[in-house]
């Protein structure tokens, strides 16, 4: 069947369609950085030692502020989970990491 302009329509998603999609995937991102735990500046600089040389942080790209809103080390297994601080002890890292750190070796906690 031809639409208005006289072509037949193709299979797929529309613009108006993407353009949804697309905007509601803007707004979860947002909502998912809103609901990360406030750390103020301090705590967060003052976490790891970045220096130490017997810690893995260098070599798994390790960041105080996780750039993945869901994949920070607050909800990583090898995070110190028992713990209520922000600044905790990583197994991976083998030193302290920030609840809103992030590595490579992030991995999904499993019931």
């Amino acid at each position: 069947m031809n639409n208005r302009t006289g072509n037949s329509k193709k299979p797929g998603v529309s613009r108006r369609r993407l353009l949804k999609l697309s905007l509601g995937a803007s707004v979860g991102g947002v909502v998912a950085l809103l609901a990360a735990p406030a750390v103020s500046a301090e705590e967060v600089a003052s976490c790891a030692d970045l220096d130490d040389i017997f810690a893995n942080y260098e070599s798994l790209n390790y960041s105080e502020i996780s750039p993945i809103a869901d994949k920070s080390c607050g909800s990583c297994a090898f995070f110190d989970q028992a713990s209520k601080e922000n600044c905790r002890y990583c197994e991976m890292m083998d030193a302290p990491v920030n609840i809103t750190g992030h590595c490579d070796a992030w991995a999904i906690i499993e019931d």
